[in-house]
Formats: C-alpha cells, structure tokens, sequence
C-alpha cells in the first residue's frame, strides 16, 4: 500500500475503513485521495459508516502507517489562541501507528491516547486517540 506523504488523517482513515461507493461525499472520493486539494468543512458522520454496498473486507492488513506532522485546518477556522502552551493547535502531530486486523476489525496495537503534545515532542498541541474500528468494502472501480 502506498499512502501520500500528505495525506490528511480524515482521508487516510477513510481510506482504511471505507473504500468508496456513490453515497460517499465528494471529499471523501477515491480520486479525493491522490487529488493535491485540501478538503474543507467538517465529514459527516455517516460518512465513516458502511453504506448499502458494504460486503466484507477482501484481505488483511497487517503495517504501520507514518503520519508527518501537517498544517490543518479547522472549524472555527482560527482559534482564539493559535499558540496554546506553547504548542501549535493548527499541527496535526506527526506519528507512527501500527495496526492488523482482525475479522472484521482493524486493531491498532496501540490503543487509547497517544501522547504526542502533551510530551512536548513535537511542535503540535495535539494527542491522538486510537481505538479498534470495523473494516468493510465498498462496490468501486479504481
């Protein structure tokens, strides 16, 4: 599997977990993800559910997924403070998750709360959470 270097947590988390089919908002397209333009708003939640094509997974996944530390944007579009303790809340913090699968579930091998800003070992103000997830296909052509 290759993954771009700045692919957006949304969109690599879909990725994983949804495939795609034509309920699938627009940011949330197969070409969203090689398209170089940065999706705006806030998904919807139904978003990141199966659809009525979903069928189960055609494979395993057993890696570690490398997320750079990254510009984001969000809503509000600027916080009040963009500096908080010293730290960057426009910074998705870059970090290392590895992940298999189980059945129909993706585990991550390490679960829960990543400590990534409140160690201070990077530039973003952010921790992670990361916790099991269901794995499904769509119907789509690539």
């Amino acid at each position: 599997m290759r993954i771009r270097k700045h692919l957006t947590p949304t969109f690599l988390y879909v990725f994983l977990l949804t495939g795609c089919d034509q309920s699938v908002p627009p940011q949330l397209s197969a070409e969203s993800l090689v398209d170089a333009a940065v999706a705006e708003g806030v998904m919807p939640n139904s978003a990141f559910l199966p659809g009525a094509s979903a069928a189960p997974a055609h494979a395993s996944f057993e890696g570690t997924l490398l997320l750079e530390t990254a510009e984001m944007s969000t809503d509000p579009a600027q916080f009040a403070k963009r500096m908080v303790l010293d730290r960057d809340t426009q910074l998705f913090p870059g970090v290392s998750l590895s992940f298999f699968t189980h059945g129909d579930r993706l585990v991550p091998l390490d679960r829960g709360l990543i400590r990534v800003g409140s160690l201070k070992t990077g530039g973003s103000y952010w921790d992670i959470l990361v916790f099991p997830g269901r794995i499904w296909v769509r119907a789509c052509r690539w």
